[in-house]
């Protein structure tokens, strides 16, 4: 009987000691590809049971497995997923690489508010920061011309650094105003021109582009749902650049250049003018002798009726546009 009772006491501390040592604790720590940083909230799963874990914040996770045959999965949001086959390991390491593909593409719709961009049902157009940057522009509004489709861009008049006019899908007013409404990093942009004068400047001017890291365009009906009746004649939206971490860098950027006027009018000089305006008299009145047509269309222009041919040859001629149009110039 007492031999009995060994042979089981021994065959049950035989069982112990294999369930023992089938049972280990595995150790790791899972890293990201591009910049080496840990990542925590990674979840740690072994492959054919409800065992996991968890990575803490210095990316580290512990797991309990059993046998050699484990196979551990590691899975995070944006990035790939990786199996490791355990084997006699006791730590094992993880590089997990981002899925760039598993990464929805998302817009802006309003007030901050972003969505998927495959779920958007109203019409948007999207310029990057990349595309307008180191350009010599004296406004970003210069810059949607040409870049998107539905959007028109006209310059009010010759002034540099004049307001300009933006359309989007063309006018939707006749009496009231027809500018979109402009929202920068979530609040409504005045662009009213309240000046005064006859001079119209640019409000929108004080933005630097080299600072927009976005402009997006609504162009739809369904924008005023969020904006209401300001947003009739569509929205711009305009995110600007943040800082970002990493290494502090430092960029210097200048330039300087000069805005010419529209091409002037080809005008007539002052002979041109006097023997137009006699040819025209002349005409009118066929009747008058073209002495005493002469004589009244130079009275009647200031100068003497029996000027003679080189006094007239000398009127001087003023280059009026000249006088009033000079070039402008930009400092950045």
């Amino acid at each position: 009987m007492q031999k009995k009772l060994l042979m089981s006491f021994i065959l049950l501390l035989c069982l112990v000691f294999k369930v023992a040592a089938q049972d280990r604790t595995i150790t790791g720590k899972v890293i990201s590809s591009e910049d080496n940083a840990p990542l925590p909230g990674v979840s740690v799963g072994l492959k054919g049971s409800t065992k996991g874990a968890v990575t803490g914040s210095d990316g580290t996770f512990k797991i309990n497995v059993s046998g050699n045959n484990s196979l551990l999965i590691f899975g995070f949001v944006g990035y790939k997923k990786v199996s490791v086959d355990v084997g006699t390991k006791s730590v094992v390491n993880v590089t997990m690489d981002s899925d760039v593909s598993a990464l929805e593409e998302v817009i802006v719709t309003g007030y901050g508010a972003t969505i998927k961009k495959k779920e958007a049902t109203g019409a948007t157009s999207n310029i990057k920061g990349e595309a307008i940057e180191n350009m010599p522009l004296q406004s970003f509004d210069k810059a949607l011309q040409g870049r998107m489709a539905g959007v028109q861009v006209q310059a009010g008049n010759g002034v540099p650094g004049g307001a300009v006019s933006v359309r989007i899908r063309g006018v939707g007013s006749i009496s009231a105003g027809n500018e979109p409404l402009y929202v920068v990093d979530g609040v409504q942009l005045n662009n009213r021109n309240d000046g005064g004068g006859t001079v119209s400047t640019n409000p929108l001017a004080y933005l630097n582009p080299n600072d927009i890291e976005s402009i997006d365009v609504l162009k739809d009906a369904a924008t005023a749902a969020i904006y209401g009746s300001q947003a009739a004649n569509g929205v711009v939206l305009i995110t600007t650049k943040k800082g970002k971490a990493g290494r502090t860098k430092v960029t210097f950027n200048y330039y300087t250049g000069f805005v010419e006027p529209v091409p002037t009018l080809d005008v007539m000089n002052s002979q041109q003018f006097i023997n137009a305006r006699i040819t025209a008299v002349q005409t009118s009145n066929p009747a008058l002798a073209p002495a005493t047509v002469r004589g009244n269309v130079l009275a009647a222009l200031g100068f003497s009726r029996d000027l003679s041919e080189a006094d007239f040859n000398a009127i001087p001629t003023y280059n009026w546009q000249g006088e009033v149009y000079k070039n402008g110039s930009i400092n950045n």
